[in-house]
């Protein structure tokens, strides 16, 4: 164990067992973990979020496994949500498990990053476009089934693309 973890470890020790939380809290937790963020340095983190239908989140895990084993990075957190819904358009939304995986930004990071895009899209995922700052727009044409159509609805409604952003930039939206 490591100073940073032996430093986590006492702080929860630390911390009453029972607490009431606000609403804000409960929906947010790590939103006051403001070392955790800080822990990653002037680099950052990927966040890497994904919606993987259920059939195929054994094999998503272990593909995971065995490009995080080459990838030469580490896995900071990982998180798992049941999700039931109808995808649409660029909706982060289906049936499925999320799986959203924390790691340190640099090359390692980015390589491990472009091998889960690999992944996601050979097993029928969805990227969260929301949560992936350099998630390529090839990836997104071919995880959502709806990009063109969600597009083509854009380009109807402004013309002149005066609602425009980042995200829609570099999608070419």
């Amino acid at each position: 164990m490591g100073p940073r973890d032996a430093a986590y470890v006492f702080a929860q020790a630390c911390s009453s067992p029972e607490r009431t939380i606000s609403l804000y809290e409960f929906l947010f937790p790590v939103a006051r973990k403001v070392l955790y963020f800080r822990l990653f340095g002037r680099a950052g983190f990927h966040e890497y979020q994904v919606l993987v239908p259920r059939e195929n989140f054994a094999e998503f895990v272990r593909g995971a496994r065995r490009r995080l084993e080459r990838a030469r990075t580490a896995i900071a957190l990982f998180s798992c949500k049941l999700f039931r819904g109808t995808q649409g358009l660029l909706r982060f939304d289906g049936s499925g498990v999320c799986l959203a995986l924390d790691f340190p930004r640099g090359p390692a990071g980015s390589e491990f990053a472009a091998a889960l895009d690999d992944l996601t899209r050979a097993l029928g995922g969805i990227p969260n476009i929301g949560k992936d700052s350099r998630l390529p727009k090839r990836v997104v044409q071919e995880c959502y089934p709806g990009y063109e159509e969600f597009a083509s609805r854009v380009r109807t409604f402004d013309p002149r693309r005066i609602y425009r952003s980042e995200i829609s930039e570099r999608f070419g939206i």
